[in-house]
């Protein structure tokens, strides 16, 4: 059971040939469920090992879902810096803030 104050977290996962074309409903419906409008995107890279490429065709497909600007949250790369992954106060990496 979540908190009161919790808001979802989405973890979207692919493979090798799963390739998106065309509208992604699900992605509209994650982007529409934050009640924002154009909200800003986190994206967590780890799996892709921060590839600004990869990042780049990523955040092609959210802001065609609907949303704002889409921000790489280096966890892996040469690029790290936790203190930025961080939420202020928080002791712990946060990955999604507004």
């Amino acid at each position: 059971m979540m908190a009161p104050s919790s808001k979802p977290i989405y973890l979207l996962a692919g493979g090798p040939g799963a390739r998106r074309t065309g509208r992604d409903l699900m992605l509209e419906r994650i982007v529409a469920s934050t009640g924002i409008k154009q909200p800003q995107v986190a994206y967590v890279g780890a799996a892709s090992g921060d590839n600004q490429p990869f990042l780049l065709m990523m955040a092609t497909f959210l802001r065609a879902a609907g949303s704002g600007p889409v921000k790489l949250a280096p966890m892996v790369s040469k690029r790290v810096n936790l203190e930025k992954t961080r939420c202020p106060g928080r002791k712990t990496p946060s990955i999604l803030e507004r």
